[in-house]
């Protein structure tokens, strides 16, 4: 199987979205997504839009280490303009929004290591950087940046000193990035910011079922509410 071809087209037809992914810029190759979204976002593109890249040859993850992104993998970021107490709660909802994906498409059983990684088997297969540009307490822009190890092969992972694993290593078949990608976008889009910071609602049980999977404890030191944000995005996603 041939590496599928990525394009806006492919990506936004009939995606049914409110606000994530209704405007797609795509590149080749790029030394980061998330760069280039600041620079967008700085020109006031519209909110949701997305940046998406074939090659990212210099992009970076948490505590500024290195995450390159071969061809037959994901990198992509998210544009948005969100009030200053969501912040906290971007990386949770990109996360879930992540496995979420990931699981319904492949099937595979993922785990959330806090505060930037998703999982399968233990191995890393994701990693989550946000970036914000705020000053004088407004938010200027926020930038959610994701690359997924998708088709990558052993002989590229090889070379990553953190364990890691593909899609491809854990299915054996190639996946579809352009499914990757909707169903990732379609996720992140179901939850408001005003759901976001909603009241605690009790744990359901899809609550339940994915908090199991959770490596990281649920009282995060930074945002003392995160139960309730997080039994609230997840209600979301998974609804």
């Amino acid at each position: 199987m041939t590496e599928e071809i990525i394009s806006p087209e492919l990506i936004m037809d009939m995606l049914g979205t409110r606000m994530i992914g209704r405007h797609v810029l795509y590149f080749p190759s790029v030394t980061s997504t998330n760069e280039i979204a600041k620079k967008e976002a700085g020109k006031g593109v519209e909110e949701g839009t997305v940046v998406i890249a074939d090659e990212q040859t210099a992009g970076r993850g948490r505590l500024k280490r290195s995450w390159l992104t071969p061809e037959g993998n994901i990198a992509l970021s998210v544009i948005l303009y969100p009030q200053k107490p969501v912040l906290p709660s971007l990386i949770i909802i990109a996360s879930l929004a992540v496995s979420h994906s990931i699981e319904a498409v492949t099937g595979l059983e993922t785990q959330i290591k806090w505060p930037n990684d998703v999982l399968i088997g233990g191995r890393k297969v994701c990693g989550i950087l946000v970036e914000s540009d705020v000053r004088n307490e407004k938010v200027n822009y926020a930038v959610i940046g994701i690359g997924i190890n998708v088709n990558a092969g052993k002989d590229v992972l090889s070379r990553v000193v953190t364990p890691a694993t593909s899609l491809y290593i854990e299915t054996g078949y190639k996946v579809s990035r352009i499914q990757i990608i909707r169903a990732l976008l379609k996720s992140t889009d179901k939850v408001d910011h005003v759901e976001v910071l909603g009241a605690w609602t009790g744990p359901s049980g899809n609550f339940l079922r994915i908090r199991s999977t959770l490596t990281w404890p649920l009282c995060i030191p930074e945002y003392g509410r995160a139960n309730a944000i997080v039994t609230t995005i997840i209600n979301s996603i998974v609804s």
